[in-house]
């Protein structure tokens, strides 16, 4: 059973990373601006825009 559900894990990881990669993507983004926004609380509360970016 734990294998299967290693599996599950492995699967939903990758889903998400490619989730991620495509918004990233969409925003015109590169990994390190991406990361930059996302490092810490302060990114959701700055206002900078990234919101819109997305759009």
């Amino acid at each position: 059973m734990a294998n299967g559900s290693t599996l599950e894990s492995s699967d939903s990881l990758k889903a998400f990373g490619a989730a991620l990669k495509a918004f990233r993507e969409r925003a015109l983004l590169t990994q390190e601006q991406l990361a930059e926004r996302l490092s810490g609380p302060a990114a959701v509360s700055r206002g900078d825009g990234w919101a819109d970016a997305a759009s």
